[in-house]
């Protein structure tokens, strides 16, 4: 919906099969809309279009997220009743996906970008559904890989530590941002608590025993070493 997906994110999607539950694609008729909200304008016709859009193009289909801040499963789509709101913060959105155990709302903005919701606040997460998507196809091709340490460090700090490691160009974007490089990932993603400021969850990840010794000496040479590994303990492994 605003960038083509890459040929890794392609071809997860085309196994994220449409559950049995859905009933869409919804119809513009069927998203309720507040008398207040309507009256104002203000881009509702636009907003309205998006939901329609992105509920034929992705409602129904169980996207599995094998690690990350959404680490679950999602259900993508505008649920039974579709409805359009105002966030305390101006923007228009839509819940665009159920989550099997995030207590917030998983949303959309009117400009499609994707993020959580606990309460009236729009907290952004992905760029776009495809940042989502290719986000959920990175963590899925390296399932197996071990959590060296989980904090929220800078991830740039962490990157120059490591070294020899490249951005992964098709999972990043200006939330989430992926790099990757002989069997090593640093993955950094916003937190879902609003709370936190600007505060990044970042994970490095090994694929052996090999590369995580490796990682876990960079991050010892830059000071780094005790931080973050409790947390990679009790995740284990990316599943």
């Amino acid at each position: 919906m605003s960038r083509e997906l890459s040929e890794r994110a392609s071809k997860f999607l085309d196994v994220c099969a449409r559950g049995d539950v859905w009933t869409g694609p919804i119809r513009r008729e069927m998203i309720a809309v507040d008398a207040d909200l309507a009256r104002a304008g203000g881009g509702i016709d636009e907003a309205l279009s998006r939901m329609v859009r992105f509920d034929g193009v992705y409602g129904g289909r169980v996207i599995p997220v094998s690690g990350g801040v959404l680490a679950g499963s999602l259900t993508l789509g505008c649920g039974a009743r579709p409805a359009l709101r105002r966030s305390s913060g101006g923007k228009l959105v839509f819940q665009m996906a159920r989550h099997d155990s995030a207590q917030c709302a998983v949303v959309m903005s009117a400009d499609g970008a994707v993020g959580c919701s606990w309460s009236t606040e729009f907290h952004p997460l992905f760029d776009s559904i495809e940042h989502l998507i290719e986000d959920c196809a990175a963590w899925r091709q390296i399932r197996g890989w071990k959590y060296v340490a989980i904090s929220d460090f800078n991830p740039s700090l962490v990157v120059a530590a490591i070294g020899d490691i490249s951005p992964d160009e098709s999972a990043s974007g200006e939330s989430a941002k992926w790099w990757m490089e002989g069997g090593i990932a640093v993955v950094s993603h916003p937190y879902l608590n609003p709370g936190r400021g600007s505060s990044m969850q970042v994970a490095v990840i090994a694929a052996s025993a090999q590369h995580s010794e490796r990682a876990k000496k960079a991050l010892e040479a830059e000071g780094l070493g005790d931080q973050g590994a409790t947390a990679a303990s009790l995740w284990g492994a990316v599943c």
